[in-house]
């Protein structure tokens, strides 16, 4: 069943690798401006409704990360692969450090 499942997302991953990259991309977008809009209601809790595109956004987020590392590594002359993908793996931990 396993061995199914990834040859089947394999399968996709190969034929639709831009076109998932940018649908990470706008759900990130599109959660963002959801949670700066994002207000007060009589029938719904403000939490609730940031907790909605908070999960929206980590799910962009999610799948943007490994995707970004694979077409780096990709896309990468042969000699410099290693260092693209380790300086991509690392910028999210030096980024909070940057302050």
């Amino acid at each position: 069943m396993r061995r199914a499942f990834l040859s089947l997302a394999r399968r996709l991953y190969d034929e639709n690798e831009r076109q998932l990259l940018t649908s990470n991309s706008r759900a990130v977008i599109i959660a963002t401006v959801g949670q700066a809009v994002a207000g007060h209601a009589p029938a719904i809790s403000i939490i609730g409704v940031l907790v909605f595109w908070r999960f929206i956004m980590g799910i962009g987020i999610g799948g943007d990360y490994p995707l970004s590392a694979t077409i780096t590594s990709e896309f990468a002359a042969t000699r410099i692969r290693g260092r693209s993908a380790s300086r991509l793996l690392k910028s999210p931990a030096h980024g909070p450090c940057s302050r």
